[in-house]
């Protein structure tokens, strides 16, 4: 009766061991699933967004994202004319940003390209690129 009761301690263990590791792979990846992309540039058609704007950069701001006032501390000191556009849940903007499909902010645009999120390497080679 002892050898049996040890086998199934241990197959109860092995079970247990396997359970929790499929579970922490399953949580990596449920977590990884919804996890905001990383800050990127996307060659893209921008001239429905960019019809009224005053600059050729426009830059969709929210207030209480961390990126935004560093995206626009750093066009600022690289001298990038923009216009801000500050997204608000109903307004035009946020129906903007829907439709573009976006998921991280802040969002910049060009007539070619957007930018999600804060990257200076990534904004240094747009402006490079594409002067606004």
């Amino acid at each position: 009766m002892k050898t049996g009761s040890k086998r199934s301690k241990l197959m109860l263990a092995a079970a247990l061991i396997a359970c929790i590791a499929a579970g922490g792979l399953a949580g990596r990846w449920y977590a990884q699933r919804d996890a905001p992309p990383a800050p990127g540039y996307t060659q893209v058609d921008n001239s429905r967004y960019l019809r009224a704007a005053t600059a050729e950069v426009v830059l969709y701001t929210q207030d209480g994202c961390a990126g935004s006032p560093r995206v626009k501390a750093w066009l600022e000191q690289a001298g990038v004319s923009y216009e801000e556009r500050i997204v608000e849940r109903s307004n035009p903007h946020w129906h903007d940003i829907q439709a573009m499909g976006v998921r991280l902010m802040p969002v910049l645009l060009t007539p070619q390209a957007r930018i999600e999120g804060f990257d200076p390497a990534v904004l240094a080679a747009l402006v490079q690129r594409d002067p606004g």
